[in-house]
């Protein structure tokens, strides 16, 4: 079994949250993995500029952690920072995602896939 971090935004603007659109069809936020000598924050504000274009500003002391096992059966670990953005315009990059969105914060939740992102989401709104 190998073990795999991510790191990504959950990036907060006027209200309305990104979230994206994976291949598989899966929502939720901008992350990927980290590379060599990489710092949590720089693969996550790395990550979502690649995959939608937005710079993002963390709040490194909002750092929220989820784990779970892949289809693979590898152990992954996923960090999120809180962020906002310094600009509103999406590019997504069509070989890491299929869609980026603004969402209403109030319907974040209902549009999230997994149970996981779902328990997050509600960590981060006590934290905004």
């Amino acid at each position: 079994m190998k073990q795999i971090k991510s790191c990504g935004c959950i990036v907060i603007n006027d209200g309305k949250v990104l979230l994206i659109k994976q291949h598989q069809g899966f929502y939720g936020f901008p992350k990927g993995h980290m590379e060599k000598n990489e710092t949590e924050i720089e693969t996550a504000l790395r990550e979502t500029k690649e995959e939608t274009g937005i710079d993002a500003i963390i709040d490194k002391e909002k750092r929220f952690e989820i784990s779970y096992y892949t289809r693979k059966n590898n152990f992954k670990t996923v960090v999120y920072f809180l962020a906002h953005s310094k600009n509103t315009e999406i590019k997504i990059e069509e070989k890491e995602i299929i869609e980026a969105k603004w969402v209403p914060i109030n319907d974040v939740e209902g549009i999230l896939t997994f149970d996981n992102m779902k328990k997050l989401w509600e960590k981060v709104k006590e934290n905004l």
